[in-house]
């Protein structure tokens, strides 16, 4: 994610104030899923290595995308930054 300037690698700080402070959340694992949705903000699960989801939640184009490799991540993040549902 280096070449994206605007993106937050996780750290010890606040995880609400980054969230909070993010457009969209990419996350492979953990309750950050959940707490995203929560705040309003978009998450794409990107997971490459196709690891079995241990969640039981619908993924749908407007709030939460799936995605396997980079070209399915890429267009995940072209559908959400364009998604007028999340930029009022």
């Amino acid at each position: 994610l280096t070449r994206y300037p605007n993106s937050l690698k996780t750290s010890t700080g606040s995880v609400h104030d980054m969230i909070r402070s993010s457009s969209i959340l990419i996350t492979r694992f953990g309750s950050l899923i959940h707490e995203s949705l929560i705040m309003g903000i978009p998450v794409i699960y990107y997971n490459p290595h196709k690891e079995t989801m241990q969640y039981d939640f619908q993924c749908n184009d407007s709030f939460l995308q799936m995605a396997y490799s980079e070209e399915e991540l890429r267009n995940a993040l072209f559908n959400l930054q364009n998604n007028k549902d999340f930029h009022q």
